[in-house]
C-alpha cells in the first residue's frame, strides 16, 4: 500500500466521506488506492504511535479495501487498548458502510 502525498492526504482528510467505528475513523475519496494513517499524539511517543499504525495498516489490508478509492485512517486514543480483532472488525465495518 502506497501513501498519498501531503496535499492529497490533506484533501482526503478535509473534504471526504467519513465513517466511524470503534477505535478508528475512515475517510475516503475516489482515487487510485492510496492509504494514509493518522495517529494522535495522545497515544504516546513515536514508537507507540508507529506500532498502532502498523496494527491499523495490517487490519485494513486484511479487510480487503475496495479498489478505486484513496483512504485516510484516523486512529483514536482507544486503539491502544483495542485487540487486533477489534481493530479488524472496525475496519471491516467502516468499509462495509463505505461501499
Amino acid at each position: 500500500m502506497k501513501g498519498p502525498s501531503k496535499a492529497r492526504f490533506e484533501e482526503i482528510y478535509a473534504s471526504s466521506s467519513r465513517r466511524d467505528a470503534g477505535p478508528l475513523s475512515l475517510r475516503f475519496l475516489p482515487g487510485e488506492g492510496l492509504v494514509g494513517i493518522a495517529t494522535p499524539r495522545s497515544l504516546g511517543c513515536i514508537a507507540r504511535r508507529n506500532r498502532q499504525k502498523r496494527r491499523l495498516r495490517e487490519a485494513f489490508r486484511a479487510s480487503g479495501p475496495p479498489p478505486g478509492f484513496d483512504f485516510v485512517l484516523v486512529a483514536r486514543a482507544s486503539i491502544a487498548k483495542a485487540s487486533f480483532s477489534e481493530i479488524q472488525a472496525a475496519c471491516a465495518e467502516c468499509l462495509a458502510e463505505a461501499s
